[in-house]
């Protein structure tokens, strides 16, 4: 990602779900070795709990992912918003991509509000209670550097039953379609990115573009950084 010669910053998965969930599911080992195949580097997982010790390496200057994973009932009022590791991380000067659930976290602690998808005619609750599920259309702005190279309209990964209902201040909106409005969005100031699909999933082929861009787009902005 980087010009021949330069370091590249190391890659950081932060698991948002307790530890029972994230050793139960095999799927986030499998993340964390998309992520890295993507970046090119090597992607070092971190659950969210024992996030406190690597804080100083990250704010040195890493690319950090939040992981998606299932709401619990109380979501988003769960234990990950109060670990002090978790939410100083979020202080941090480093690039941030927050995927599905920790879209709508991220979006939680910037103060908008988190919500149970409405059931309507045509939007009747799929696999695990998930009112969008599966490969979905998402239309996208491909003027913006998050969604350089594709087309208006892509396919992605979902699976939800929550939503996001207002862009945080300063956010660009990057992504949308008619079941959820806000399906990506990007912080210029801060190179921080956000889709409530799953970019990361194997064999979806505009996800993985989106996190190429933005690995691209998080190395130049740690080099610029620290010029």
């Amino acid at each position: 990602m980087l010009d021949s010669g330069m370091t590249q910053p190391p890659l950081i998965y932060v698991t948002t779900v307790n530890e029972e969930v994230r050793l139960s599911r095999p799927v986030y080992e499998e993340d964390r070795m998309a992520l890295g195949m993507l970046a090119e580097r090597p992607c070092r997982l971190i659950p969210y709990s024992k996030l406190t010790e690597a804080l100083p390496e990250i704010a040195g200057g890493a690319v950090v992912v939040l992981s998606g994973g299932p709401a619990a009932p109380e979501f988003p009022e769960e234990p990950v918003t109060r670990d002090p590791g978790f939410l100083e991380l979020l202080t941090l000067p480093v690039p941030m991509f927050a995927i599905c659930r920790s879209f709508q976290l991220m979006g939680h602690l910037l103060g908008m509000p988190v919500v149970k998808m409405p059931a309507r005619a045509g939007l009747e609750r799929r696999e695990e209670g998930c009112y969008e599920a599966g490969t979905c259309q998402v239309s996208v702005d491909p003027t913006d550097p998050m969604m350089e190279g594709l087309p208006p309209i892509i396919e992605v990964c979902q699976c939800h039953r929550n939503e996001l209902r207002r862009l945080p201040p300063g956010f660009l909106h990057t992504g949308w379609n008619g079941v959820c409005t806000l399906q990506a969005w990007r912080d210029p100031l801060s190179c921080r990115m956000g889709t409530q699909f799953h970019p990361e999933r194997e064999g979806h082929a505009y996800g993985h573009r989106i996190l190429r861009n933005f690995f691209k787009m998080a190395d130049r902005y740690l080099s610029e950084r620290s010029a």
